[in-house]
């Protein structure tokens, strides 16, 4: 499914970009998220659809809301 694969690739890119704005390594943001370093570089690579849950953590550990990371945007309060 195209939809599907490009909504991951998106979210891969966005999770990719507030990573790299942190200054953190996959493997320190897998140490922080309670995932494996492999599990990040694959859901960067757009090749994990992955969990609400599994973005909770991301974004908990990226010090962000989780629409950041879904949308690309700023939270509803913050527009």
């Amino acid at each position: 499914m195209a939809g599907e694969r490009d909504a991951c690739v998106d979210f891969g890119r966005r999770l990719r970009s507030v990573r790299l704005e942190r200054g953190l390594s996959q493997e320190r943001l897998g140490e922080l998220a309670s995932l494996d370093r492999t599990y990040i570089s694959q859901a960067e690579a757009g090749r994990r659809n992955v969990t609400l849950v599994t973005i909770d953590k991301l974004a908990k550990a990226l010090g962000v809301e989780a629409a950041v990371l879904v949308s690309g945007g700023l939270p509803p309060t913050q527009r």
